[in-house]
């Protein structure tokens, strides 16, 4: 590499190169000019061989991108890295998860982040930052003006840390995309956010999954999305909104213009949060995709969504995996598909339809005209309803990925499907394992 004049990406992930082989890599980088990306996640560098490539990234003008995931180097591999990033001018991206840099760390990286004018990507996860790492990074947001990306998922910042980091949302003019997901943060981390997104006015992605935000978290975001003008994607799966954080975020998605994905995955909201949001999507324009997986919805939550998708004109992908709608649940969906006009990924993994609901499916297929995925793995649907399915993919004109895995088939289902194969146009992916 001290010669090499063309290579511009090198990838020696989990080799086992340790302090020694770093420092061999960081000797080269400080004389190369034509790599742009060094990834050596896996590999054991510490903090001496942190040291070692911040030394090399002091005189560097060429890298843009360094993924240093999993190796150990600790808070004080983290301050030699900080030191690097407040001379550095060619970094954009810096990958530091999983490394135990803890708030010692995070400090040393908030005070070069104050100074840094390039560096537009920051991951953290899994650090064990704390709140007190989170509000040296938030101090550090407050000023910089170039990072777009910050992520700090698992890192236990909990309401504290987000208060800290909603602060700096108030103020900073850049971010774009925050995640933090899986740090404990509850109402009260989600109500300081909330506050911070009536201001914001740059923010479009906020990641706040497997955390432990109620009904009244839900609420305070659903508030804030009354005046927010600029979040377009927020994932709240794997909280515990229940049916009355769905019904306020369902009020709000029939004012609000922006959000165009929203992830419920696993809140349990039930066949009751199922009927606000399709309420809401009756007369939201603006929505694409909506993860409703994990649920409990049911039959009765299908239905309501069902009746939502008659009109709603702007939903591309729905996921209701895992949510035990049954066959009368599928039929309901199935006289939706029958006039919906934009759904084109519908996702109903796992939900006991059995051959009846595969039937009432595949008579929506014969007509409907824009779907182009249908998962129904693991529904039990048979022969029977692979057969039914056979019917309509012979002539179905636009489904190309079909998920039939787990069903259990058998050789006279599996045959059905190759009839209509052989006259079938527009498939292009079949799964029936």
């Amino acid at each position: 590499m001290k010669v090499n004049t063309t290579l511009t990406q090198l990838c020696l992930w989990e080799n086992n190169i340790g302090a020694a082989g770093a420092a061999s890599l960081a000797e080269a980088v400080k004389v190369n000019r034509t790599l742009t990306q060094l990834h050596l996640s896996g590999n054991n560098i510490g903090a001496v061989g942190a040291a070692s490539l911040g030394e090399g990234m002091k005189v560097n003008t060429r890298l843009t991108q360094l993924r240093l995931w999993e190796n150990s180097i600790g808070s004080a591999g983290a301050a030699s890295l900080a030191e690097a990033l407040k001379v550095n001018t060619t970094l954009t991206q810096l990958h530091l998860s999983v490394n135990n840099i803890g708030s010692s760390g995070a400090a040393s990286l908030g005070e070069a982040m104050k100074v840094n004018t390039t560096l537009t990507q920051l991951y953290l996860w899994d650090n064990n930052i704390g709140a007190a790492g989170a509000a040296c990074l938030a101090e550090a947001v407050k000023v910089n003006t170039t990072l777009t990306q910050l992520y700090l998922r698992g890192n236990n910042i909990g309401d504290t840390g987000a208060a800290s980091l909603a602060e700096a949302l108030k103020v900073n003019t850049t971010l774009t995309e925050l995640a933090l997901s899986d740090n404990n943060i509850g109402d009260a981390g989600a109500a300081s956010l909330a506050e911070a997104m009536k201001m914001n006015t740059t923010m479009t992605q906020l990641y706040l999954t497997v955390n432990t935000i109620g009904a009244a978290g839900a609420a305070s975001l659903a508030d804030s999305m009354k005046v927010n003008t600029t979040l377009t994607q927020l994932y709240l799966r794997g909280n515990t909104i229940g049916d009355a954080g769905a019904a306020s975020l369902a009020e709000v998605m029939k004012v609000n213009t922006t959000l165009t994905q929203l992830d419920l995955y696993d809140n349990n909201i039930g066949d009751a949060g199922a009927a606000s949001l399709a309420e809401a999507i009756k007369v939201n324009t603006t929505l694409t995709e909506l993860d409703l997986n994990s649920n409990n919805i049911g039959a009765a939550g299908a239905a309501s969504l069902a009746e939502a998708m008659k009109v709603n004109a702007t939903l591309t992908q729905l996921d209701l995996c895992c949510n035990n709608i049954g066959a009368a649940g599928a039929t309901s969906l199935a006289e939706a598909m029958k006039v919906n006009t934009t759904m084109t990924q519908l996702d109903l993994c796992d939900n006991n339809i059995g051959a009846a609901g595969a039937a009432s499916l595949a008579e929506a297929m014969k007509v409907n005209a824009t779907l182009t995925q249908l998962d129904l793995c693991f529904n039990n649907i048979g022969t029977a309803g692979a057969a039914s399915l056979a019917e309509a993919l012979k002539v179905n004109t636009t489904l190309t990925q079909l998920d039939l895995c787990g069903n259990n088939i058998c050789t006279a289902g599996a045959a059905s499907l190759a009839e209509a194969l052989k006259v079938n146009t527009t498939m292009t992916q079949l799964k029936v394992r």
